[in-house]
């Protein structure tokens, strides 16, 4: 078994992107702004992680199935769970 640290760092930058984007949720929801949002909602960010960890088989989308497009969207749910906290 050989190691791909390419592919590891490509893991790494998507790993880091949802542990900062749920890191800064629960900074803004429950200390700048007070908000009481459920640590489910928050962990959003990381569920995102999961899901490209565990989903990626390849296929005909292979062109937006990349690193930084899971990382975007890491963090995209975690703006989108502070606007949810707003509402």
């Amino acid at each position: 078994m050989s190691l791909d640290i390419e592919s590891a760092k490509r893991d790494l930058v998507v790993a880091a992107a949802a542990a900062a984007t749920a890191v800064l949720v629960t900074v803004v929801t429950e200390v700048v702004l007070g908000l009481g949002v459920s640590i489910l909602l928050r962990a959003v960010p990381l569920y995102v992680y999961f899901l490209y960890r565990f989903t990626r088989k390849g296929g005909p989308y292979a062109s937006i199935d990349t690193h930084r497009t899971w990382a975007v969207l890491a963090a995209v749910s975690g703006l989108a769970i502070v606007a949810y906290g707003l509402l």
